[in-house]
């Protein structure tokens, strides 16, 4: 059975927001994590590959609204056509 679950986590590079990316990777979630921090949204990335899961992450400033649209469309909050 394909594990449908998705979560969508803004300030996930660092401190809570990480924790919560990895949390939830742990439990089988596919995690999009977004932050400016591009470089520990890399290195959170790479953390959940080695513990088996996905994470899709870019870089995002909430504050801004086409900024959080663009997130918004791009995660995962429902798996890609053709996936199983």
């Amino acid at each position: 059975m394909p594990n449908n679950r998705a979560v969508f986590i803004t300030g996930a590079a660092a401190g809570i927001g990480r924790a919560t990316a990895l949390t939830f990777a742990r439990n089988g979630y596919t995690v999009g994590a977004y932050d400016i921090d591009e470089v520990g949204l890399k290195t959170l990335a790479d953390e959940i590959d080695d513990l088996g899961g996905k994470a899709i992450t870019g870089h995002l400033d909430v504050p801004t609204q086409a900024k959080w649209r663009s997130g918004w469309a791009n995660s995962p909050r429902r798996p890609a056509a053709g996936s199983t």
